[in-house]
């Protein structure tokens, strides 16, 4: 029988995909897994219903949650348990998830997902530190997301912790690209993800004024989704500040047609402010078909970028709009271009990745 694992974590709301980082990353790790023969059986973290009843259903259904896991992993044929986990107020079921594997004696792989590990410990009470440390003390081994974390870690705990960044696939790599983007007369701008207040789209908006201010010919696409209220006060600021000529908001859209939409532009605007900022996908994606990123120090943007010249340390929408002046007047978008996609090839691609996992859970069990 092929080798089994139970992978548990965030994959989607009712058996439905849901476009969020931590649901593209998990869903990316079981791709590696199930491509190297081996059978992934998915247990899925709920999800909460954000009002009062709706958090005590969440409640309830993650410790019945507890049960499923306990039962699933008797199976003699599972020898490993993959946790994605989001620690934070969720470390306490986490914990208990490490230690039930480690009771019934199962190879246990712990990621620790999105950004704030090191914040989350050191302001976290005296009851949330020990539970964290007994968490990343129980696993076999740990991955952590962001390389900078692991310092901190390894000073809580003595378990082999491996640096495992999001990646790209294969076929989001820049081969046979549109190599005609450096003698457009238009910048062609992009921000691609989910709509939502803590990803500052309405910031993209202000850099768009200060750009015209600058006399810079421009287009900027929105593409992604978000709650309903919000998408409409995004197109009626658009509206209000007259910029329906040059901002367009599109759906979001499957791999290929994403692939396709991004043929043309030239960067990547991304001035997220949000908390748990981890490894962006969209950035990662962005930079491997050679859009230049011009972004904030959120998460691990600055390490993934690895150049400060394009991670602006403010919200300062000046900033940003003289960051793409500069580069594009000075005719070294081709440079950074080029650059930024070596970056991806030479350390987020999926072989890279491929050879991270298939290291951390040696296989020989």
């Amino acid at each position: 029988m092929k080798k089994a694992i139970l992978f548990y974590g965030a994959l989607g709301r009712d058996n439905k995909y849901t476009v969020g980082g931590g649901e593209t990353g998990n869903y990316r790790t079981i791709h590696l897994l199930e491509k190297n023969g081996i059978n992934v059986i998915t247990l899925h973290k709920p999800y909460p219903v954000k009002n009062f009843l709706g958090y005590i259903i969440y409640v309830a259904k993650m410790f019945l949650k507890l049960f499923s896991f306990y039962k699933m992993l008797r199976n003699s044929d599972i020898k490993a348990v993959h946790i994605s986990g989001f620690y934070l107020h969720l470390i306490y079921h986490e914990y208990l998830l490490v230690k039930i594997a480690k009771l019934l004696n199962k190879k246990c792989i712990y990621e620790l997902r999105g950004g704030g590990v090191k914040k989350a410990y050191t302001e976290g009470s005296s009851v949330y530190r020990f539970f964290f440390k007994a968490t990343v003390n129980s696993p076999s081994t740990i991955l952590c997301q962001g390389e900078s974390y692991i310092p901190f870690l390894k000073s809580l705990t003595p378990v082999i912790i491996t640096y495992y960044p999001n990646f790209v696939l294969n076929d989001f790599l820049m081969v046979n690209f549109n190599g005609s983007r450096k003698n457009a007369t238009t910048l062609q701008l992009v921000y691609f993800g989910r709509i939502v207040e803590s990803k500052n789209p309405e910031m993209l908006l202000s850099i768009c004024r200060e750009l015209l201010k600058q006399d810079v010919q421009f287009k900027l696409e929105i593409i992604g989704s978000g709650e309903e209220t919000y998408v409409l006060y995004l197109k009626e600021t658009i509206s209000k500040l007259n910029l329906n000529d040059y901002v367009l908001l599109s759906p979001p859209a499957g791999h290929k047609v994403l692939k396709q939409k991004l043929a043309d532009k030239h960067f990547f605007l991304f001035p997220s402010n949000e908390v748990r900022e981890g490894h962006s996908n969209a950035l990662t994606e962005a930079m491997a078909l050679g859009i230049v990123p011009v972004c904030s120090n959120a998460g691990f943007n600055a390490e993934i970028v690895n150049d400060p010249e394009l991670v602006i340390e403010d919200y300062d929408p000046f900033k940003y709009a003289s960051t793409i002046q500069k580069i594009w007047k000075n005719k070294e978008w081709k440079i950074y271009s080029d650059k930024v996609a070596l970056r991806i090839k030479n350390t987020y691609t999926e072989q890279l990745a491929e050879k991270i996992i298939l290291k951390a859970y040696d296989f020989n069990l």
